[in-house]
């Protein structure tokens, strides 16, 4: 009965020291484990302390060791797998993933302002996957999880190289007919002439802005338009 006893002591040891357990699985895993030890230590007891005959006591000790035999490796085979911390990091990164596809799907974000956004959303999903991994309980594990997939999901990286941009060529544009406007050289249909390749011209500045991927490809079209 010792021997499964300090077996038994051994897992509860073991299965505490687990970090990827959270305090319920803990404690399933070791009733299992205690479930297993006394059924071993009842079919010990069950065997006879006194035999009649010599034989007797003989087939008694070997129903004995077998039974302590067979509740050591049944309390040594509890092995309990982690389910609620895995699914809740998994939960985060699915969240990570859909978060990363939405940003590279934006166009109106420049490759410079994706990566930024995609690194803050990596930073909030890996300190939630940290604070999973620190909550002992399932409960704080759920919030965790919650708190964790909701920060990366909140993250809406704001457009701003490509609207600034475009809004220089609009400046420009307005400058440049308030200009046209003010000539008194021109006749009407001069001006209107004009105003209309400037306006052209804005146009496709803007749609070269929107084209741009990079920041500096974007100062490009805006310098250029």
């Amino acid at each position: 009965k010792k021997a499964v006893a300090d077996e038994l002591a051994e897992k509860e040891k073991a299965i505490d020291a687990r970090t990827d357990l959270t305090d319920e699985e803990k404690a399933a895993a070791k009733e299992d484990a205690k479930a297993k030890a006394k059924e071993a230590t009842d079919a010990i007891d069950a065997q006879p302390s006194n035999a009649a005959t010599p034989e007797e006591a003989e087939k008694a000790q070997t129903a004995v060791n077998g039974a302590k035999d067979k509740g050591v490796a049944d309390v040594k085979a509890v092995d309990p797998a982690a389910a609620k911390k895995p699914a809740a990091k998994k939960a985060v990164e699915d969240a990570l993933k859909a978060k990363v596809d939405a940003i590279d799907a934006r166009t109106d974000l420049t490759d410079d302002e994706k990566k930024a956004a995609k690194e803050a959303a990596k930073e909030v999903a890996d300190k939630a996957k940290e604070a999973i991994d620190a909550a002992p309980s399932n409960a704080e594990v759920d919030k965790a999880k919650e708190a964790g997939t909701g920060a990366v999901e909140a993250i809406n990286p704001e457009a701003k190289a490509k609207p600034e941009a475009k809004k220089a060529v609009e400046d420009a544009l307005k400058a440049k007919v308030d200009a046209i406007d003010a000539r008194e050289d021109l006749t009407p249909a001069e001006k209107q002439a004009a105003k209309d390749k400037a306006a052209e011209a804005a146009k496709k500045a803007k749609e070269a802005i929107d084209a741009a991927t990079t920041d500096a490809a974007v100062d490009t079209a805006k310098t250029a338009g």
